[in-house]
């Protein structure tokens, strides 16, 4: 397969994954919350692990839209490999590294 068909088709996947989730989780949320204020929502329980909760899901849906640009990054890794070119992997190598950086640690270090 041509490298630039499997970004594309990763990209399209993820993308059609990540908003059926969040548009099924909002579906949801308006369904079992009618009539509920929005903007007064509590989620500092939310929990990744409640199936039943509507924010679980949305959450669940901008997990796989930010995780989109990782595994594209990562598909990059491979095929830079595969073609042995040096540069282009320790290139690579570092936006992810510098991705994963950004998605882990500065939230836990801006929250402090």
């Amino acid at each position: 397969m041509d490298e630039k068909k499997l970004i594309s088709l990763t990209l399209r996947i993820g993308i059609a994954i990540s908003s059926s989730l969040v548009i099924l989780g909002l579906l949801l949320f308006l369904v079992t919350n009618s009539n509920y204020n929005i903007y007064n929502f509590n989620t500092s329980n939310l929990n990744l692990f409640n199936y039943s909760n509507p924010l679980t899901i949305i959450l669940y849906g901008i997990i796989a839209l930010i995780s989109i640009p990782l595994l594209v990054v990562s598909e990059q890794i491979i095929i830079y490999l595969l073609e042995k070119d040096k540069i282009y992997v320790i290139i690579s190598v570092l936006v992810f590294t510098i991705m994963v950086f950004a998605i882990l640690v500065m939230p836990k270090i801006i929250m402090h």
